[in-house]
């Protein structure tokens, strides 16, 4: 899994190849499993096969809120909403640390177009992980927050997450810079 991670950006498939090793070792490996599925969704364009390892990491690790965030935000991307709403919501349930938080507010910005009280929850969501520290070097590009990135409410808590981090550096981070 560790070759698997270096060997990622200049060949992820042969990391795709090495995580497999691992997983025939441990096949249960929620590192391996999580990995797997980041290459095939992020790196090798291969979504369906991605939701099939995260239908199986969900199933062997069901109080695990970051598969189900993780699933969540690949059911999205593939536009089915309901499936995608049922994981944002259960992995709520599970846990609402930051990295969570964001990752289903992402959630709720791919299915927005299909709701629009789905907006409003989005931009909640992830005003609370960016208020935590987490996210601030994502929000900008991150794709997934597409669809709400011109919204007058997001633009706003965008900006005063980014101000209150601003002004929690102090001068001594600030000078480094």
């Amino acid at each position: 899994v560790s070759r698997a991670e270096v060997r990622m950006p200049a060949d992820p498939a042969a990391a795709l190849a090495d995580v497999d090793e691992a997983l025939k070792l441990n096949p249960l490996s929620a590192a391996a499993l999580q990995l797997k599925a980041h290459l095939l969704s992020e790196r090798l364009n291969r979504p369906d096969d991605a939701l099939r390892v995260l239908d199986q990491v969900v199933a062997a690790y069901p109080d695990a809120a970051v598969f189900r965030a993780g699933r969540g935000v690949m059911l999205a991307r593939r536009g089915r909403y309901q499936a995608a709403r049922l994981d944002a919501r259960d992995a709520l349930l599970r846990e609402n640390k930051a990295a969570i938080l964001y990752q289903v507010g992402c959630i709720y910005a791919l299915t927005s177009p299909d709701r629009r009280d789905d907006r409003g929850e989005a931009v909640r969501l992830v005003w609370l992980a960016l208020k935590a520290g987490y996210g601030l070097e994502y929000v900008d590009t991150d794709p997934d927050l597409n669809s709400i990135r011109e919204d007058a409410e997001f633009v706003r808590v965008v900006r005063a997450a980014k101000a209150l981090h601003e002004k929690t550096a102090g001068p001594a981070e600030d000078a480094g810079r």
